[in-house]
């Protein structure tokens, strides 16, 4: 799974509590994380709900805006800015948003 351990650990839930919640052997979010066995679509959705994020987004063919990924060859800080991101609050993530264009927007000036 693409962002199964990133989502996990940037909601500060071990492997165990994150198979409680979702109903699963504690075993087995090892096991999908290591890619040793796939989740079957039941248990995507549980994962998603409990990440609050699509499907996509878990398996990694959207962004965090929604889009899909035609390229997906982030550099590692862009893939830690996009979990990062992920993990905020609906406010938090337009105020980051708000400061981000507010930066982009005084380089263009300079």
């Amino acid at each position: 799974m693409i962002r199964l351990h990133e989502l996990r650990t940037l909601k500060g839930l071990t492997q165990k509590q994150l198979a409680e919640k979702i109903g699963v052997m504690n075993y087995t979010i090892g096991n999908w994380e290591q890619g040793r066995v796939e989740p079957d679509i039941a248990n995507l959705i549980s994962l998603a709900d409990a990440f609050e994020c699509s499907v996509d987004y878990l398996i990694g063919r959207e962004n965090e805006f929604g889009n899909i990924i035609i390229n997906g060859d982030l550099s590692e800080s862009e893939k830690e800015c996009v979990g990062l991101f992920a993990a905020l609050t609906d406010e938090k993530k337009r105020i980051l948003l708000s400061v981000m264009r507010d930066m982009v927007s005084a380089e263009k000036t300079r």
